[in-house]
């Protein structure tokens, strides 16, 4: 960190575009990731061996239990999920996994995502805070820690505490250059026909550093900024995502020494569609925690009978084809099923065909809690990579509401802090980000993230006989409850559950959702082609 001004962009680099990152602008870096799945595979050696969840050791049994009954603050729960993720790595148990592959910068981005989910919902249950969704971009995310941990001195604990909530080394320069490079990669794999808008920049009051400055835009496609100029925050917010986001800074909020931005907007178009015809109008669970009860609340179900990547997680032993056995929480789910997945694509981009971003739907099982499924990945971002590895093409009757989700809460500082990242906000410690200004009393009093996804019929513009086709095409795999012989698996998502868009090709994890009480669009006429 710190050590920006030395590096040089690569010359056959194109600068990025400075109104923020739109899928589809015509030049993408296509550096390769300068890290693949050998460094995953040396740090799984490095905690003990093979990496895998199956039972402990009958050595370690015992520890494990003392372990647990000499913490009596932290709850049953709590405990199994540790157990059950963190501290059996280090003893590498069970059968090695098989994983999907995941590039180590992307890795390091969907820890942080998970992490960062588990901490929000862990927050929300224990201040009671009101009904709705949890959604952030970890790409995003990851992107404005690096551009901090960037200008943050190197020798400082705030720097120590960035490179840490990242998993990067403190001489960090390539690596936040890899982050750039992922960047890009995820935007140039979209469809240019999606809508995908993401604004990106780090605001500063005073004696901006101007290597500082031009290695961001360079590098990250970051703007960093002048606080208090005649254009502010939320219009600069307001005009780099076409409108789509809007008022970043809360009115009660008036940041004055240094604040960071980012966002993302998402509505991609389906790689094949939801038939408009085949809309029904139901009802979605949810759970009020201000009554504890169970509320049916309206919505419009679009229904898709196709052959999808789809796969079961079970707790028991018992594994058949497109099931998972994950036998570690079977405490969470005694029943056997822990959860149902399904992948849904988007449309490849034109510049890379073969890949695309995808969709995917993490449903818990009628009896497992939405919150424990996000502590499980929190705890062991690795089970991520483990539960799609077991995704193959399935029939499957789909159903899936129409809705639109927002983060209700744009300032990421306490979240950040309740994660261990609190010196770069800390107007006591002076000299943490002399890289960004040369005002020792720079300290960012500000860190706000908003992102807005949206999931209907097409998504983007489609032509409408497209519809007609598939609607035959559909027609084809009636009845829902059997086809050629054997059962078509049903997924109805009428309940809260879980949103990932990831880039197919890295595994980065574009966006994270707890789809808990999203805004339904009740409205299920036949969109005609026009952008949402």
């Amino acid at each position: 960190m710190g050590n920006y001004a030395s590096t040089e962009a690569s010359p056959d680099a194109q600068p990025p575009s400075s109104t923020g990152y739109q899928a589809g602008f015509e030049e993408g870096y296509k550096a390769a990731f300068a890290a693949g799945a050998a460094a995953a595979a040396e740090a799984a050696a490095a905690a003990g061996g093979t990496v895998g969840f199956g039972g402990p050791p009958a050595k370690h049994q015992n520890a494990m239990v003392q372990m647990m009954s000499d913490d009596p603050v932290r709850s049953a729960e709590d405990q199994y999920l540790s157990m059950a993720t963190h501290e059996y790595g280090k003893y590498g148990l069970g059968a090695p996994l098989e994983a999907i592959p995941v590039n180590t910068t992307a890795s390091r981005m969907n820890d942080f995502g998970f992490r960062l989910l588990h901490a929000i919902d862990k927050k929300n249950k224990a201040t009671g805070a009101r009904d709705g969704c949890i959604v952030v971009s970890p790409v995003a995310l990851a992107t404005m820690l690096g551009a901090l941990a960037t200008g943050a001195t190197v020798e400082s604990v705030g720097g120590e505490q960035l490179s840490e909530a990242l998993q990067l080394p403190l001489s960090c320069t390539e690596c936040v250059e890899e982050l750039g490079h992922a960047l890009r990669e995820i935007v140039a794999a979209s469809d240019p026909r999606a809508t995908m808008w993401m604004p990106m920049a780090v605001w500063i009051a005073t004696h901006r550093n101007m290597d500082y400055q031009r290695f961001l835009g360079e590098c990250l496609g970051v703007e960093v900024r002048k606080l208090g100029e005649n254009t502010g925050v939320n219009d600069w917010f307001d005009d780099r995502s076409d409108h789509t986001l809007k008022d970043i800074v809360p009115d009660s909020e008036e940041p004055r020494s240094c604040c960071l931005t980012s966002g993302l907007f998402f509505n991609g178009s389906w790689a094949c569609g939801f038939c408009p015809e085949d809309n029904v109008r139901e009802a979605f669970t949810i759970t009020q925690r201000s009554v504890r009860q169970k509320v049916q609340v309206p919505c419009v179900m679009m229904r898709k009978r196709d052959t999808l990547q789809y796969v079961e997680v079970w707790t028991n032993e018992t594994v058949s084809n497109n099931t998972v056995a994950d036998p570690e929480l079977a405490m969470l789910a005694p029943e056997g099923m822990l959860c149902q997945i399904v992948e849904i694509p988007y449309t490849a981009s034109y510049m890379q065909p073969g890949t695309s971003l995808t969709a995917v739907v993490v449903l818990p099982h009628f009896h497992v809690q939405l919150s424990q499924l996000i502590a499980v990945l929190g705890h062991s971002p690795l089970r991520w990579s483990h539960w799609l590895s077991g995704l193959r093409p399935r029939k499957l009757d789909l159903k899936i509401p129409k809705f639109t989700v927002t983060n209700t809460t744009t300032n990421m500082m306490a979240d950040l802090q309740n994660m261990g990242v609190t010196e770069a906000f800390s107007t006591a410690t002076e000299g943490n980000l002399y890289g960004m200004s040369e005002d020792a009393r720079t300290h960012v009093d500000g860190f706000y993230h908003q992102v807005r996804v949206v999931i209907g019929e097409r998504g983007t513009t489609m032509p409408a006989k497209y519809c007609e086709v598939a609607s035959a095409v559909q027609k084809e795999h009636q009845p829902y409850a059997r086809t050629a012989g054997f059962v078509v698996r049903q997924m109805y998502v009428d309940r809260p559950f879980l949103l990932f868009i990831r880039d197919k090709e890295s595994g980065a994890v574009l966006a994270a959702s707890k789809v808990e009480h999203p805004v339904f669009n009740l409205d299920h006429r036949m969109e005609r082609g026009h952008r949402q």
